[in-house]
Parts: C-alpha cells; structure tokens; sequence
C-alpha cells in the first residue's frame, strides 16, 4: 500500500543494492533492486509533486536497467545456462555414472537457484561437488581432468556466490513473494 514510507523504505534498499552491487554480489543485489521497486512502485502513487513523480520515474528506470544487467550477468555465471555443453563432457556423462549424476545435480541446483531457493541450490551444487572431486583424482585421461576442473571450478564460484548470498540476506523477504508488477518489472526483457 502506499504510503509516506514507500519512498523511504525504496531509498534504503537501493542503498544496500549498490553496496552490494559495487561488491559483486550480484545477485543479492538483483534482489535488493526489485525489492526495492515494490516500494518505489507505490511511492509514486502517493506523491502529488508531478516533478517529483517524473524524477521518481527517471530513477525507477535506471534501477530497473541496472537491475536487467545485472540478471544478465548472473545468469553467464550459471553453469547450465551456456549455449552448448562441451562434447567430452557429454560423452562423460554417458561413460561415468558419477558425472552424470553430478552434472544432474547442478542443473537441479540452477533451477532452485533461479527460483531464489538458495539453500536448496547450495545444497545441490555442494553434493556435485562431492562427485566430482574424487573423479579428477581418478581420471588418468588429461583432457577429461581438465574439463572436470573446470567444472569443478564453475560449481564451486556458483556454491560460493550463493553461500555469500545466504549470508547477507536474512533481512531480504523471499524472491517468490516480489509483487506482480515489481516481478515482471525486474525481468530480463
């Protein structure tokens, strides 16, 4: 509803935003920026100022920009959404139960993750992990080591973000519960 602590409230959480934005915690900060519309939203029904609902529009769609970008950025970073999965990687997932099963773990994790359950997709990424760490010691082909590495590499940056994330947000309301119009808005158009 809106209120004289609409506008305030909108201030603060775009405060926190760019903290966290300057940070590179780029998905905490992704949240805070939409959060932060559902209450700019609002404030701009209860100003009466029209200078002042103009100025308010402007910086609404700067945040809304800021936060298109910064979805996009998280997603590069997510290891299930690149273009095309590598071949040998494909092929060791045919050939290595563990890697299968790792590798089904991950997408189940960026899933949850792109729900904003982060201690679910924590949890995912944390078991894959636990697959495919042995593997690289037991994996006498160079090339399939490498490529588990690097695998390994990417699980690992995605289970430290979100475990950053985790940390920094128990004062955030969950994802899911972001109003229509301020979802929608936040969206990746």
């Amino acid at each position: 509803m809106p209120s004289a602590q609409s506008l305030s409230r909108a201030r603060s959480l775009i405060k926190q935003a760019v903290v966290k934005d300057s940070e590179g915690k780029l998905g905490l900060a992704v949240t805070l920026y939409c959060e932060a519309l559902e209450h700019f939203l609002p404030a701009l029904e209860y100003e009466d100022d029209p200078s002042t609902v103009e100025a308010l529009k402007e910086k609404i769609k700067q945040y809304i920009e800021r936060a298109e970008i910064l979805k996009a950025a998280v997603k590069e970073k997510r290891p299930f959404l690149r273009e095309k999965p590598h071949k040998l990687l494909d092929e060791m997932q045919k050939k290595y139960v563990a890697v299968k099963a790792a590798l089904i773990k991950a997408q189940n994790a960026d899933k949850l993750e792109s729900r904003g359950e982060y201690d679910r997709a924590l949890e995912c990424y944390q078991a894959a992990l636990e697959l495919l760490l042995p593997m690289i010691e037991g994996t006498s082909n160079r090339e399939e080591r490498l490529l588990l590495k690097s695998e390994v590499q990417l699980f690992l940056d995605r289970a430290e973000e979100l475990s950053s994330t985790k940390n920094d947000t128990p004062q955030l309301k969950d994802p899911h519960c972001l109003s229509a119009t301020a979802e929608s808005r936040c969206e990746v158009q």
